[in-house]
């Protein structure tokens, strides 16, 4: 189980899958993070893919 939250992570932080990226830059007030496919992702979208081990934390912070 991984213990890394999404909400834990200061702005700026990249996490990354095989297919996409997501930067933390709160682009709407209900979506913390913005994804390289153009989509826009809440904290509970990446703590799912932390979860089913599915992304990794490329970088924390600028």
């Amino acid at each position: 189980m991984n213990d890394i939250k999404a909400a834990d992570l200061p702005d700026g932080s990249v996490v990354a899958n095989n297919k996409h990226a997501f930067i933390k830059t709160h682009p709407t007030r209900t979506a913390q993070w913005r994804g390289t496919n153009g989509g826009f992702f809440g904290d509970w979208y990446i703590d799912e893919l932390f979860t089913e081990g599915k992304t990794t934390v490329v970088r924390e912070g600028y």
